[in-house]
């Protein structure tokens, strides 16, 4: 008798391990009806629910109704998402479960219910729960943790099979580095280079069924250990014997793999390798160098194949003659430099526009073919194809024609002719401005990236494209807050917000977030400073910013732009304030001090280039950068009016000009009067009066150097006239 009831508790044990351990395959689901638990599926749970707002689909829910009750399903295959619908019946103070586990014994959880989640609206009507699963798990459990009230009802449970993952996948790598299907691997002078094959499937097996050269030097290159299998998501590796011969120079062959990746197959790498230590030199330059597009912020650099074609071609840019050749075995990059000469261009033939060109300077440009990579380059320096051009001093052409400088409306008329452009979108001035203008090149650790200069301090950035405005932000040169439509509804969407003659990259931080709205000015007590950049007290105790140097000029005509683009613009004066803030900064922006800095520091050839690359894009132009004594003509504050006496003005003559040094002045009816001549920097060197009856005035200047100067002429304290004077001898 004790052997039968121990036979018979074996028994029992054995259909219990088979019922706890036995696996589903996916996908699989339960409508939770008592009678028809899957295989895989094991519960202690007696108790159904029957009632309609308990059930998802008739007739049954099951019911989860003490501490302990359990359902688990354990299943073979990589589960996706579990979908289930459940409520809380009278459900408080307890904690239920959703749980997952790779073995059955150690579980994780991927769902928990208390009486601050579980739902208790009716199941007929409900949405599924649906709990996305690790791929390794193979066991999924409902539990009831701990019961304080209630219970909880669970119906139509579903385990999704993961979607198999993609077929044999091949994919080849040198030193780690990717080398698509049909580009060129470069193995140099070595005997024997190491690549990996790599399938990147995950249910199938990459099988490699043969290898094939071809090609000019195909008889030096051979194959060994190439894998014939390549499990899912596995790697192998294998050798090509490279065995040079003949004289020195580029030795090529093709490397068909085929294998099981019906896409990819065969796989085929450009095989390149070298005998000694440069690759075979090129036998002809390019051809048809030549310039188009030409403008005074640009020029588009065009050029052909000469009688062979070259791997690639280096081009260099230098603002004088190009006496650096590149070294043989050298790699340059675009924004490299070579001695003074700047890789500009590094590519196949064709054109391209080179970054960094300014006004009125004069650009040499030569074209190297190269052949060779990774150090083993070989430049042909005997014969290049070389030119050189200058760009355009300025683009104003007649804009101003329009404009009677004579007339007393001229002022007004002047602004019509600004006012007039194209309102771009402050959020495009990566676009036009950063991308197409501001930026240049540069190599930082071996990568050609770009640089921007921060306009206040003199600070470069370099980035990797493409940029954003994260480090740097839009300055604002006459303030926002200093607008009069500062606080009107879409003043973001604004002409005045978004003109590109009034915004330059700055630093956010380390600059713009200490300008603030602060007037610009001349700091004698530092408080702060970044490079070039400060912040601090100027002589009468006030809190300013100073630009750097180079800025100061390009800054004040930002500022007179400003004001005389938008002066009158729906009924709004705008001037220079008098007073920023009653509170915090009750003192204004210095004039007089922006109209020296606008003599001090001229238009050099980067503001007269970014004048007109604006004009290309916004269609205005800047007046006090094409005519900086323009400034002098007018106020810019509040009570400000022009100053020039404009009835007499069109009396008054100065001739020749261009001079060799002697000129004549013809004052019509105007007397008592004096005649003087500014440098570049705003320096006075030449002042002659104007006094008698006489209306015509010869004065002898043949001592000044060749160059351009401003003159003036004034009386009784006004300005009569003012220009450019341009000596040449």
């Amino acid at each position: 008798m004790k052997l039968l009831s121990r036979l018979i508790y074996i028994a029992f044990i054995s259909t219990c391990s088979l019922q706890v351990f036995a696996q589903t395959a996916l996908p699989t689901s339960w409508d939770c009806q008592p009678s028809t638990l899957p295989n895989g599926w094991t519960t202690n749970i007696t108790s159904y629910y029957t009632s309609a707002s308990y059930v998802h689909s008739a007739p049954n829910a099951i019911k989860f109704d003490a501490t302990g009750i359990y359902l688990t399903i354990n299943f073979v295959d990589e589960p996706d998402t579990l979908i289930y619908y459940l409520r809380g019946a009278s459900f408080s103070g307890g904690l239920f479960t959703i749980q997952q586990s790779i073995n059955g014994s150690v579980w994780d959880s991927v769902r928990t219910f208390t009486d601050a989640n579980i739902p208790s609206s009716s199941l007929a009507s409900a949405v599924p729960f649906k709990n996305l699963l690790a791929s390794g798990s193979r066991f999924v459990r409902f539990y009831y943790t701990t019961k304080s009230g209630g219970n909880v009802d669970v119906d139509d449970i579903t385990i999704t099979k993961h979607a198999p993952g993609p077929k044999a996948s091949i994919k080849i790598k040198l030193n780690n580095i990717l080398i698509p299907n049909g580009t060129m691997a470069v193995i140099g002078n070595a005997p024997s280079t190491t690549f990996t094959v790599i399938n990147s499937g995950t249910d199938s097996v990459l099988r490699l069924t043969s290898s094939n050269f071809s090609g000019t030097d195909v008889g030096m290159f051979s194959v060994s250990g190439i894998p014939l299998n390549v499990h899912a998501l596995d790697s192998a590796t294998f050798t090509v014997n490279f065995a040079s011969t003949g004289t020195d120079g580029s030795k090529k062959a093709i490397l068909s793999l085929a294998n099981s990746d019906a896409d990819n197959t065969p796989y085929v790498l450009n095989l390149w390798g070298v005998k000694g230590s440069y690759a075979t030199e090129p036998t002809s330059p390019a051809a048809n160098l030549n310039f188009t597009n030409l403008k005074s912020y640009t020029f588009k650099v065009n050029f052909a194949d000469g009688g062979s074609v070259p791997d690639r071609y280096i081009v260099l840019k230098k603002s004088s003659p190009i006496t650096e050749v590149p070294a043989d075995g050298q790699t340059y990059l675009k924004g490299d430099y070579i001695g003074n000469a700047q890789v500009c261009y590094e590519g196949p033939a064709g054109n391209f526009y080179p970054a960094n060109v300014v006004a009125n300077t004069h650009y040499y440009i030569k074209v190297f073919a190269v052949n060779g990579y990774s150090g083993y380059e070989n430049y042909l320096t005997s014969t290049v194809a070389s030119r050189d051009t200058t760009t355009l001093a300025t683009m104003m052409g007649g804009y101003y024609d329009v404009v009677n400088f004579s007339l007393p409306t001229w002022w007004q008329d002047l602004h019509n002719l600004v006012n007039a452009h194209t309102t771009l979108y402050y959020s495009d001035y990566t676009y036009y401005m950063i991308n197409e203008f501001e930026s240049r090149d540069t190599v930082v650790g071996g990568t050609s990236q770009k640089v921007l200069t921060c306009a206040y301090s003199g600070e470069n950035y370099v980035y990797t494209p493409p940029f954003a405005f994260t480090v740097y932000s839009r300055e604002h040169v006459f303030c926002e807050s200093w607008m009069p439509t500062y606080n009107d509804a879409g003043y973001s969407s604004s002409a005045e917000f978004s003109d590109y003659h009034n915004l330059m990259p700055v630093d956010q931080n380390k600059i713009n977030v200490y300008r603030l709205n602060y007037p610009l000015g001349k700091v004698v007590t530092v408080q702060y400073q970044y490079l070039n950049g400060k912040k601090g007290l100027d002589s009468l105790g006030r809190v300013v910013f100073e630009p750097r140097d180079e800025v100061k000029g390009d800054c004040a005509r930002a500022m007179f732009y400003e004001i005389l683009c938008y002066d009158g613009v729906s009924g709004n004066d705008w001037y220079l304030p008098q007073i920023i803030d009653t509170s915090s900064i009750d003192y204004g922006q210095d004039e007089q001090l922006l109209k020296k800095w606008n003599a001090q520091d001229p238009p050099d050839n980067y503001e007269i280039a970014r004048n007109d690359f604006i004009y290309s894009i916004q269609f205005n132009r800047n007046p006090y950068i094409d005519h900086p004594d323009w400034a002098n003509w007018v106020g810019f504050g509040v009570n400000s009016s022009v100053k020039e006496n404009n009835a007499s003005k069109s009396d008054i003559e100065v001739f020749p000009n261009p001079t060799s040094g002697k000129i004549t002045v013809s004052t019509g009816q105007m007397i008592d009067a004096t005649f003087e001549l500014y440098n570049q920097t705003g320096v006075r060197v030449f002042s002659a009066p104007l006094i008698s009856s006489k209306t015509l005035f010869d004065i002898d200047m043949s001592e000044l150097s060749n160059g351009m100067y401003f003159y003036k002429v004034t009386a009784k304290g006004s300005m009569m006239k003012s220009g450019k004077l341009v000596v040449i001898y």
